[in-house]
């Protein structure tokens, strides 16, 4: 077109790009609560707990967030004292995907209702009917909710964590049926 755009416009790119991402977390948080909150008007609870991740995805998730923090770090220092290195600044790429798994040290709050297995987050609220859940599992460290499609991750929860664990297992069994 023979002009150029002035040198802003890259930044503004970028923070526009950022600000939207963000929006959409935050939308898309706000249709899941809001979807859950209309489907679950008159759904019976069967029995709710709350619990975090199992001890063992904890520490995994800790370690990966120290060492994609540190490389991350480590990669933007090397690129700022060596020029020649310009790839090590891309290493900060690490910490952004590694965020997914920056909240397993919290808790969730899992409840069993009629309609499907409900997740509570602070700020959010999801329901999965239980179509989409095929077993459970129970073992030594761990109460394991298993989704029918392969690609969906496992509900992890600590069997620690969870104060009556027998009453979570029953109302699963009740609704799953089969116990692995």
């Amino acid at each position: 077109m023979g002009t150029e755009p002035p040198g802003i416009t890259i930044g503004l790119a970028i923070v526009s790009t950022i600000g939207g991402m963000f929006l959409g977390l935050f939308l898309t948080g706000m249709s899941r609560t809001r979807y859950a909150a209309a489907v679950l008007i008159g759904a019976e609870d069967v029995v709710e707990w709350e619990a975090r991740w199992p001890r063992r995805w904890r520490h995994f998730s800790l370690a990966g967030l120290i060492v994609a923090s540190v490389l991350g770090v480590g990669g933007v220092i090397v690129q700022l004292v060596w020029s020649d290195l310009s790839w090590a600044g891309n290493l900060y790429f690490l910490i952004f995907l590694w965020t997914p798994f920056a909240g397993a040290a919290n808790p969730r709050t899992f409840r069993v209702t009629d309609v499907g297995l409900v997740v509570e987050r602070p700020l959010q609220q999801r329901l999965r009917p239980w179509s989409e859940f095929e077993s459970y599992t129970v073992t030594d460290t761990a109460l394991i909710i298993h989704p029918s499609a392969w690609w969906r991750p496992a509900y992890r929860s600590d069997r620690e964590d969870v104060e009556d664990l027998d009453a979570a297992v029953e109302a699963l069994e009740e609704i799953l049926g089969d116990d692995e």
